[in-house]
């Protein structure tokens, strides 16, 4: 018996003691154990960018210990994520008062959490310095820091930063769609699918490895894989469809843009709505608004296109600018030059305003002189360059099109994300075409083709200008293939059509010589 007692009185010791070393571990304070477990289930829902999961952990933490700064910091993040940026504000004021007392660690990441979303912060930068110096191997601020490095467009020093985070945990799988997304950034689309496949050999029963993948293969044309992985993303995690959320609205408005590319109308159509639908706040909405007017173009209903993107409301400016840019390629495809010019003044007079917010009200900026102020603020940078664009859509609806062409060179140059890069190359192979300068248009059209041998508009204007300067096999290979790959479209797809109608003028051309 006295045996017995002993032996339990030695386990109830060790259990004790790993309580105590279980509670010394945690990198969070709370007084409730089970709050500290909805805490951490609440952190790896939103490690699975399970975002409405996360939120109701989350704010189960702060229901059974209300004061318990991390989980109310993290709370306020997930608010913000989800449009609810009263609560967010709410919350992070709260985390904020909370964490005076916590240790210096625990503390300052609650500073980095809540930063962005407090009236009354203005030193992120040094207090995550500081984080980088004295606790190298806390995951945190290294995320954060290669997030900024990703803003900043300093791509290698990015991944050079996620990389760092990958050592001090393995195990921390959202790394790998990060890598992966940044390898795509600068065209290492190879690379991209690598780290994509081993995010979702890693993490096979969560969504986003598989949206992630869905997302990247479509940028190379594997339009069928792609979908087969974001209906993986569905059937993994079926509530993503059933309310609104970050990643279902993403997966839907990756198959409406897969199946877009496949000629598939209505099934596009579906799944625009329903990323609508699923859209928690009104940038994401006006995402799929901005998406829609691909399949406007696509279909050549520019006044559709046209008046679904005026209907964009955002309070961020930022976004609004973005509408700019689609409309004036909109207007630029049906020559309507006078309407591009009034974008450009509207975007003008904003880049006015923020230089003068930049460096004071006793700059005189016009016209003549904003160039001068550019490099006062990243910001007018950006809206600068998004000035360079509208004129480049400008140049080319008032036919000033050896100046568009000069224009959109520079354009490539200068730009750093290979998907944008990718766009411009398509359209300066566009104006070559339409100067005649079919040798060109096919150099031009190189690297696009070798990235995306797929897309339906390369291919509609490469066969355009393989027949215009007599590679009329070619052109008839070309545009055989892309009908047996398309096979399925809706009979009503433009790019089907027109090749359809290319063919047919190639078998008439070539009888014709034939005859000759």
């Amino acid at each position: 018996m006295r045996v017995k007692v002993i032996i339990g009185l030695l386990a109830l010791i060790v259990i004790i003691s790993l309580a105590l070393s279980l509670q010394t571990d945690r990198k969070v304070t709370t007084k409730s154990d089970q709050a500290y477990n909805y805490f951490l289930a609440g952190i790896e829902d939103a490690n699975r960018l399970y975002n409405n999961e996360a939120l109701e952990n989350l704010e189960a933490a702060v229901m059974l210990d209300s004061s318990f700064a991390s989980a109310w910091a993290y709370l306020s993040k997930y608010y913000a994520i989800l449009g609810q940026k009263e609560e967010a504000s709410i919350a992070a004021d709260l985390a904020f008062d909370l964490s005076q007392d916590l240790p210096e660690r625990e503390r300052l990441n609650i500073h980095l959490v809540t930063c962005g979303l407090r009236d009354d912060c203005d030193n992120f930068d040094e207090i995550l310095d500081y984080m980088l110096k004295e606790f190298p191997e806390e995951l945190d601020p290294h995320l954060y820091k290669a997030g900024i490095y990703w803003k900043e467009n300093k791509i290698v020093e990015a991944i050079e930063e996620y990389e760092t985070a990958y050592q001090i945990n393995p195990n921390y799988a959202l790394i790998y769609n990060e890598l992966g997304y940044l390898h795509a950034t600068i065209g290492d689309l190879k690379k991209a699918i690598e780290y994509m496949k081993k995010y979702v050999f890693i993490a096979p029963d969560q969504a986003n490895p598989h949206d992630s993948l869905g997302d990247i293969l479509i940028r190379v044309g594997r339009y069928r894989e792609a979908i087969d992985h974001l209906r993986s993303a569905l059937s993994v995690k079926p509530n993503l469809a059933a309310e609104p959320n970050n990643l279902g609205h993403a997966i839907y408005l990756h198959l409406a843009t897969a199946n877009l590319r496949l000629g598939r109308l209505k099934q596009t159509e579906q799944h625009l709505n329903r990323a609508i639908e699923l859209a928690p706040n009104e940038w994401m909405k006006n995402q799929v608004i901005t998406a829609t007017t691909e399949l406007f173009r696509t279909q050549r209903k520019y006044a559709e296109g046209i008046e679904s993107l005026k209907r964009v409301h955002s309070p961020e400016k930022f976004y609004k600018n973005m509408v700019l840019e689609h409309l004036a390629y909109l207007y630029s495809d049906i020559n309507r030059d006078a309407e591009i010019m009034e974008l450009i003044d509207k975007l003008e007079r904003y880049l006015f305003e923020i230089i003068r917010e930049a460096g004071g009200d006793s700059i005189e900026v016009t016209s003549e002189n904003y160039k001068e102020y550019i490099s006062m603020s990243c910001k007018s940078e950006g809206i600068n360059r998004r000035l360079e664009m509208l004129r480049v859509f400008h140049d080319r609806a008032s036919g000033k099109l050896i100046q568009a062409k000069e224009q959109t060179a520079a354009l490539i140059e200068h730009e750093k994300n290979f998907e944008a890069k990718m766009f411009w190359t398509f359209f300066k192979a566009g104006l070559e075409h339409d100067l005649g300068d079919y040798q060109a248009a096919l150099l031009t059209l190189e690297p696009f083709i070798e990235t995306n041998p797929n897309d339906p508009d390369v291919t509609i204007l490469q066969a355009k200008v393989l027949m215009k300067s007599d590679q009329y096999d070619q052109a008839k290979d070309l545009l055989k293939a892309f009908l047996i790959s398309t096979d399925g479209a809706d009979e009503d797809w433009i790019p089907a059509h027109e090749a359809r109608e290319l063919l047919k003028r190639l078998e008439e051309t070539t009888l014709t010589l034939t005859d000759h």
